[in-house]
């Protein structure tokens, strides 16, 4: 891993509100708050943007370290811009669904196999999880599997991923982004660029 430059949590908030602005799932909640797409998508040194952002990511996502995703989020850490290397050991977060998809292990080559191994993972998620999160489960590799063709087929280039961890040392483990690095286990980039959070308190974080 590089880290390139030190930057600010208005950047990492740009980069998570660009990123689901216009997800289907995501969207509707950021226009709710009251955040349209160029509100999301203006420069930094745009003082009322960067406002607007931030009281979208509070109320879609519990910003800074209310409840939700970020729950406990250290109020210490420090962002930089970075790049992550493709042997660079990443996690999932630490959410139910991960685990048990994943057997504990968390990482993101373990999430969705080639189809023959999703059965015995439906089988797991089943026992530990109810039918509700089977359901969740095969949404999600629907997703990978439509981005990861779409990726394949446009080349098009993939937005950084949100990453955090208590040191340089790691593990990294990622907050957003799951979708875009899922699609890319099977050819992954040999970087990616990243917004790197750090703070030796991470691991209060809910999802770490």
């Amino acid at each position: 891993m590089e880290l390139e430059a030190r930057t600010c949590a208005d950047d990492m908030i740009r980069e998570w509100v660009r990123a689901e602005i216009d997800s289907p799932a995501w969207g509707p909640y950021y226009v709710s708050a009251g955040l349209s797409r160029e509100d999301a998508h203006a420069p930094l040194d745009d003082g009322a943007a960067c406002r607007r952002r931030e009281h979208g990511l509070a109320e879609v996502r519990g910003w800074p370290n209310v409840k939700w995703m970020f729950e406990n989020f250290p109020a210490t850490t420090e962002w930089w811009r970075a790049e992550v290397d493709a042997g660079e050991p990443l996690l999932l977060m630490s959410y139910d669904l991960f685990h048990a998809a994943t057997y504990n292990s968390r990482r993101p080559e373990d999430f969705a196999p080639d189809r023959v191994g999703i059965e015995e993972r439906i089988r797991s998620i089943d026992a530990q999880l109810g039918q509700r999160k089977v359901q969740e489960y095969l949404g999600k590799v629907t997703t990978i599997e439509e981005l990861a063709k779409t990726i394949d087929e446009t080349g098009r280039d993939v937005a950084p991923i949100i990453v955090v961890a208590r040191d340089e040392a790691g593990p990294l483990v990622i907050m957003e982004g799951h979708t875009r690095v899922l699609a890319r286990t099977k050819h992954p980039p040999r970087s990616q660029p990243a917004i790197l959070g750090l703070s030796p308190n991470m691991g209060d974080w809910k999802w770490y």
